[in-house]
């Protein structure tokens, strides 16, 4: 019993960070009633008419949130896919890779974002 237990924790624990990435990055600013600061402006950021460095800014605008708001995370890379259809339809995939100081094994959080 006590192996399953400590088996559950670990696997919670190696996981919340994923989650913080995803809710934080997910979140709109001005949706969270008292801290409107919270979130990224990547959702906007894809309404915006697309330009060649669309990608760019939305690397700059995770990489910024993460700093600001999750200063325990370091973002390796970012990876940012947008087809002609995802952005006609105002979407991207996004794939992160990132560490949780020098403690834990690199790890990756893909999602996609609808603006």
């Amino acid at each position: 019993y006590i192996f399953c237990y400590l088996h559950f924790i670990s696997y919670s624990i190696l996981s919340i960070p994923s989650t913080n990435i995803k809710t934080l990055l997910l979140t709109r600013k001005g949706e969270r009633i008292l801290q409107p600061n919270f979130g990224s402006g990547i959702h906007e950021l894809l309404f915006e008419q697309a330009t060649d460095n669309l990608e760019e800014r939305l690397q700059e605008n995770i990489t910024d949130s993460v700093n600001f708001w999750l200063p325990y995370i370091n973002i390796d890379t970012i990876d940012v896919e947008m087809t002609d259809e995802m952005k006609d339809r105002y979407m991207a995939k996004m794939k992160i890779q990132f560490t949780v100081g020098n403690v834990f094994e690199p790890q990756e959080v893909t999602f996609i974002v609808e603006g």
